[in-house]
């Protein structure tokens, strides 16, 4: 409980009618965006039940985070940050009686499924799965009383695992796979150009930042991030840990209206949608 001043976010609780189970909540940031809804079995707000979505904000200069163990805990997120650049669901699943139960599904920003995970009675129990972002399996096994058991894969089948009581005792490797993937990649290296801008970027970056630096800060390190398209355009532009806003704004103008040759691989040259990352020391 706080005043409006230094609040950072409020809850919307729908009183309990006749026939409903829960008290249902809704949790918004102080702007507007949704974080969590769900329901609760008590008036206290205290036991989660029924099922829960969790919804993330992206915003401009810091990341945002959530605890699930703190959501569970005291039904808080801590939303103060910039501007948000998106806002989306990252996981759903079920309470109950205040405890994980059932299947919990955790997604990418696009919406596609990063996790899969099953409970029972807050611990990890049956099938598990985790997918990269193009939809590859990353690992999947079964847990047995919040420990992972029997046999486990990873990387599409590259390694097969076998737990026993949440320990490994053996691990074999697919030779076959193990080589195509290793030949792709020696392919791919091969032809792969990154890719890279007009001109002297990073040094005419750097002119920018210390003729900007008015707080006259020292040793700190900035990340950017961007993404350069097949067209050589510059866009999803990001800047992290910097403690000058206003210098934060700079960079991002500037990296924004830069001109870049786009990446390319294979035989023919093929031009490709390129992530950038930088990390900037002034």
């Amino acid at each position: 409980m706080t005043d409006s001043v230094n609040a950072k976010s409020y809850l919307i609780v729908q009183e309990k009618k006749e026939g409903d189970s829960v008290y249902r909540a809704e949790q918004y940031s102080m702007d507007g965006f949704l974080i969590l809804k769900g329901g609760f079995a008590d008036a206290n707000l205290s036991v989660a039940h029924g099922e829960y979505f969790y919804y993330t904000i992206h915003r401009e200069n810091k990341k945002g985070d959530w605890s699930l163990e703190k959501i569970k805990n005291t039904h808080y997120v801590d939303t103060s940050y910039r501007l948000p650049v998106s806002h989306f669901l990252e996981k759903r699943g079920l309470f109950l009686n205040g405890k994980q139960s059932g299947r919990w599904v955790t997604y990418y920003i696009d919406g596609t499924v990063k996790q899969i995970e099953n409970f029972k009675d807050d611990s990890l129990e049956g099938k598990y799965q985790s997918f990269h972002s193009n939809g590859g399996v990353l690992a999947e096994g079964n847990y047995r009383n919040n420990e992972k058991n029997g046999i486990w894969k990873e990387f599409d089948g590259l390694n097969t695992l076998i737990y026993a009581d949440g320990k490994l005792v053996k691990k074999t490797i697919n030779k076959e796979k193990a080589d195509s993937i290793q030949n792709a990649q020696k392919t791919a290296f091969k032809y792969y150009r990154p890719a890279h801008p007009q001109g002297d970027f990073v040094a005419d970056l750097r002119k920018i930042m210390v003729s900007s630096n008015v707080n006259e800060i020292r040793n700190e390190i900035i990340k950017v991030s961007f993404i350069v398209n097949e067209k050589g355009v510059v866009s999803n532009v990001h800047v992290y840990d910097s403690s000058d806003f206003s210098l934060s704004d700079k960079i991002k103008d500037f990296i924004t209206n830069s001109i870049w040759y786009p990446a390319t691989n294979g035989r023919d040259r093929k031009p490709m949608v390129s992530p950038v990352r930088y990390n900037l020391v002034y």
